[in-house]
This record gives C-alpha cells, structure tokens and sequence, in this order.
C-alpha cells in the first residue's frame, strides 16, 4: 500500500524550521520525504495548506480500564492527533489491583471491568490490536497497595522482597518503566530511603522513573531534592510529573527555585526532565482533599467520621489551615477555585462544573458539608477540579527545552471532565504556539513528538524522517483549536484533519475510520 502526501508544510518534529515537502508512504513506513516526488501510489493526498507533524505521543493518559471498558476507546485521543498513549501514571496502573485499590483509583480511571492481581497478566489482557499504539508504567501506589494495603504500616522485609519481585516482573514483561504517585495513600507513607531499597530492583532496566511528586505546593522544592535523589541512588533516568506549582503564595517563584536546581543537575549530566499540560487548572480525588489528620484507618471509616457532627467541626478547621508535612490544597487557592467534576448522585449533578462556594450558597450550606455531603453519596468516588497554578508558571515550564507535552487525562466516566482529556495537544499548538507564540510551531510538535520519543526510547516514531514509522497528523494551522471548556468539557477538536498510524489511515472527517492501526507496546531493551 502506497500513500503519495504531497505539499504540506512538513514540521519534521526534530524542532527545525518546517518546510513544504511530500510524503510517500510504503506500508507502515516512511518511504521518502522530498521535493515533487514522482510515483504512482494507491492514494494521493493534497496536503497544500496543511500542516503534517508526526504522530502526537500523549506519554500521560490513565486510559488503563477505559481500553477495556469503552468499545469506542481512540476516538478522543485520535481526534486530537495522538498516536501513541502510555498509561499507568501517578503510581496508579491497572494492575496489581484489590477491590480497594480500583475503588480509591476510580476517580481517575474509572470502574475496572475486571480487578486483575498481576501486572504481566494485565498486559497480555491488552496484546490485541488497537486504534493506537499504547504503553504502559508500572505504578508504585499498585503494587503499594497490593503488597501491604493501603494503611500507614511499616514495610517488612517480606513486602519489600514482594514488590522488588512485582517490579522486576513487570519489567520482564515490557513495562515502560516505573511510576510514583508519592502525594498519594499509600505512597504517602513510604520514605525516601524505602523507595531507593526498592527501586533499586529494576536499575539494571535503566527504564524511566516517572514521578507525581510528595508535595506540589509549599514544599515543593524539597519534592524535587526528593525525586533527584531517589533518581539519582538508583542510576535511573528521572521525568517529573506535570511539573507545577500551586497555591497563590507559591505563584512566580517557586518554579524558578526549582528550574534552577533541575537547570544545574542537567549541567552536571543528571538525565531528568519534566512535563507538563496547558492549563492552569489540575484534577484529581477527593479524597487528595481530605487532610490526613482526619483520616481514618479505610475510606470508608473517613467518610463514616467525617459524617459525624465532631468529623464535619474538624474538617472544616483542618481544611483550611496549613497541615505539616502535608499540602492542603483547599487552604492554599480557597472553595471559589474546586469545581465539582465528577458525581452520579441526582442531588449533585446539576452542580457539576460549578466551583463548592457557589454549590453551597445554592444549597444554603457550607462549603465543607457539601464537600462531606458529596463524599458520603459518591462512597468517596468523585473527582474535582482545581484551578490551582498560574498562567505565568505554565508558560515559563512549556519555554523549558527539556519539557515534554502531555495531557494527564482522566477516564471517571463523567460528561463534565477536565476540558484535557478533549483538548490538550490542539489547544497548545493553537494557543501557546499559533497565537500567543510561547514556543514556535515547530518546538510545540517536539515537545509533543521527537522529545518524548527520544525520551522513552522509541526510536522508531517521532519524526517525518525516512524509516521512520508513519504515523502522522494533517492539520489545518487556520482551524485548529480546541473547543472543550470547564462547562462544556467534552467539545471535540477542531482542525485534525487527517491521522495516521502505522502508514493506515486512522482519523478523518471528524471519526475514527479504523479500528486496528495500533498495538500493545513492550519495552524489551
């Protein structure tokens, strides 16, 4: 099968000057790229006007339960130009699993179809032909929670023995790497020295240690010494997390701060790098809300205390003032800046995609009660969105020449999402490229595609280059733009015209039109 795509303005995705080019494709690969190529081909496309990038990889997505549970899994994430997707971030993978641990992840995943108790068995559940080409972390905060539970206990030497066993098994079997999520239970609970003993396992793997960090706000600094230092005890590459700060006190200094300490590591040949998402709001639990000094022994015995007339007094005080050693949230961007995003209960769903001031002053009640109200009918299963950072911030990471794109996406199943799941990559070439011209066209396709490529060892996508695989995107730079917002979260993009993956023709006209481009990918290096 040949495919002839000729005079698009060609962004190679080595971050050079585009230029106009045309495309032939051989099968799933990259035949040539040139001036007014002559052949005959089974398809010829007129790319005059459009732009053509590489295959946009998204290496940030909790997509683990929905490939399963959504038959029409891809149609989001094709539409938006991604052709390769990892999964299993923030510590959170779909395997191993409890019913409790699927339970507490749900807020971000959504409900697992099945509760595996194996990470290699979750991977072969997935080895089937897909939309696009996804991948897949291990999570720490999984194999946490399927060791020991997800209570503060100490770790035995028996459990460390059982997750260095998990880790080194899930490498085995073609895991990208490893992920933390140390702002989380059980994480949470697990110190610096634990992490290196254990990580320590899959060094010789020298597979990417990708961390959601033990504090985003105040001590956010010392959350960076933190990671650098298990990277760094156990020789593995470092990418943090979403990298950002939040908390009005925290806003135009503590990046800085932080840049500067990653900036001289770099200098000094340490292999760490950052990545980030174009908005200034994040999205995550409830229960991420709730200060550990209320927090009881299960989430059921925390929303039954909360409940109380004592637990809601208590949380009322603890949710805004500051807590040692723990990041209150609430307490640093105030109720006005926490949207309701996700919930299923009749009572609270015409308040969805409205901040918890205005849902308490619908209610005649208080911010903290309705927060208690909506934990004790969602069992704990909702999730919220934060308008947590700073504009100025997010642009001062997205300029960094070592941050990546990615879209941290969630999959709770709800119709008010965070507006990223939708528009993450059309929003950053039209607003942080096209527009208001943060970074060029062709550094914003790198940071969405040769960077993470090259980052995550995948050395066959990335590029408009000769051999190369051919997933590619055909955009049109007058259209595109995303369209989902805070109110209606689920607008699709506009301006993709065109996706392919692996040479197939995948996305076009607004709609999947195949189904089976992609694959399961296993590391095997």
């Amino acid at each position: 099968m040949r495919t002839l795509i000729r005079k698009g303005l060609v962004v190679t995705g080595d971050g050079t000057r585009p230029s106009v080019a045309d495309i032939l494709i051989e099968d799933s690969l990259i035949a040539r790229v040139g001036k007014d190529i002559s052949c005959e081909a089974d398809d010829v496309v007129d790319a005059q006007g459009l732009v053509v990038t590489p295959g946009f990889i998204d290496a940030h997505r909790h997509l683990d339960y929905e490939i399963s549970r959504n038959p029409g899994f891809g149609r989001i994430e094709l539409s938006q130009g991604i052709t390769t997707a990892f999964g299993g971030n923030c510590g959170m993978s779909g395997a191993p699993a409890t019913g409790e641990w699927s339970d507490y992840i749900s807020p971000c995943l959504g409900p697992a179809c099945t509760v595996m108790d194996d990470f290699p068995r979750f991977l072969d559940s997935l080895d089937h032909v897909q939309p696009l080409d996804v991948g897949f972390f291990i999570g720490m905060g999984s194999v946490t929670s399927y060791v020991k539970g997800m209570r503060d206990v100490p770790w035995t030497d028996a459990d460390i023995e059982r997750a260095k066993n998990a880790l080194v098994r899930a490498m085995e079997c073609g895991a990208q790497g490893v992920s933390l999520g140390i702002m989380y239970e059980p994480e949470f609970y697990t110190s610096t020295d634990t992490y290196v003993e254990i990580l320590s396992s899959v060094s010789r793997f020298h597979r990417p240690l990708v961390v959601h960090m033990r504090s985003e706000g105040d001590r956010m600094v010392d959350a960076v010494r933190e990671c650098m230092d298990i990277a760094g005890r156990t020789s593995l590459p470092l990418v943090i997390s979403h990298f950002k700060v939040f908390g009005r006190r925290n806003w135009r200094s503590r990046i800085a701060e932080a840049v500067g300490i990653i900036d001289d590591a770099r200098r000094d040949g340490v292999d760490i790098s950052v990545d980030f998402y174009p908005y200034d709001a994040g999205s995550t639990t409830m229960l991420t809300l709730v200060p550990p000094v209320v927090q009881k022994e299960d989430l059921e015995s925390t929303i039954r205390y909360l409940d109380t007339p004592e637990g809601r007094s208590r949380f009322a005080l603890e949710v805004m003032r500051d807590q040692p050693g723990w990041d209150n949230m609430v307490a640093s961007i105030g109720w006005e800046r926490v949207i309701l995003s996700s919930a299923s209960h009749e009572r609270f769903r015409p308040f969805l995609s409205r901040d918890f001031i205005s849902i308490a002053q619908a209610l005649g009640s208080t911010p903290s009660d309705v927060f208690i109200d909506v934990m004790k009918e969602e069992a704990g299963k909702a999730a919220v969105i934060v308008r947590s950072m700073d504009g100025d911030d997010v642009d001062a990471v997205a300029r960094l020449t070592y941050s990546s794109l990615i879209s941290d996406s969630l999959y709770s199943g709800t119709d008010t999402p965070h507006p990223r799941l939708y528009g993450s990559f059309p929003r950053f070439i039209r607003d942080f490229a096209l527009d208001r011209k943060v970074v060029s066209l062709e550094e914003a396709v790198w940071k969405m595609t040769g960077l993470p490529a090259q980052r995550y060892h995948l050395a066959d996508r990335g590029l408009v280059e000769e051999g190369r695989r051919a997933d590619l995107v055909l955009l049109d730079p007058t259209r595109i733009r995303d369209r989902a917002t805070y109110a209606q979260a689920t607008l699709p993009c506009e301006g993709i015209e065109k996706v392919y993956v692996a040479g197939r023709k995948a996305y076009e006209g607004g709609r999947m039109v195949a189904r089976d481009c992609g694959r399961l990918l296993r590391r095997e290096e």
